[in-house]
């Protein structure tokens, strides 16, 4: 299923611009041809910045099973300088879309059975004040990962706030079916 939230009011930023930066399906044999370093430049107005990015390893059944149930780690480079890097598997046996049949209880690279796949949000607005900055994103080698990836730089004008809060999920008590365990 799929719900939609609309808030009304003042957004805390603007959006001023949403930039594809790597998307597709790759091996781990070939991923550094095709997610290599890009140049963001920013353009007037633009204040804040943000990279989202969506991982997720698939595929097992040869060498160490590297992608599916593969633990690798993952990193985002900003002008040339590792500034995140993560372990990116899931924990998958609280899912709460069961019962499912099959190997649901294993933990996987960045995704769960029935669930949405990991969404992974980098504030880069330190380096907006140099008009440009050199994003990659490298992921630990193995000869037998897959990974399909998707992400996007979305930058800001200046902020209409400085305190952000909202409440984005009531855990309990809720008839939610996601926080039903």
């Amino acid at each position: 299923d799929m719900k939609f939230a609309y808030i009304y009011g003042t957004p805390p930023r603007d959006v001023k611009r949403v930039e594809r930066l790597w998307n597709g399906n790759w091996g781990l044999a070939g991923f550094d041809t095709n997610v290599d370093t890009k140049t963001f430049e920013f353009e007037d107005g633009e204040e804040m910045a943000r990279v989202k990015a969506t991982t997720t390893g698939h595929g097992f059944g040869s060498g160490n099973n590297c992608a599916e149930f593969c633990n690798n780690v993952h990193s985002l480079e900003v002008n040339g300088s590792e500034a995140w890097s993560w372990q990116i598997m899931q924990e998958c046996a609280d899912n709460p879309l069961y019962p499912q049949g099959g190997t649901w209880v294993y933990d996987r690279a960045g995704w769960c059975p029935g669930m949405e796949g990991e969404l992974y949000e980098f504030e880069i607005t330190p380096w907006v004040e140099e008009g440009e900055v050199d994003l990659d994103y490298d992921i630990e080698y193995d000869p037998d990962g897959k990974y399909v990836f998707e992400s996007y730089v979305v930058t800001y004008g200046a902020p209409n706030a400085y305190n952000d809060v909202e409440i984005s999920e009531i855990l309990a008590p809720s008839d939610f079916r996601l926080h039903s365990r």
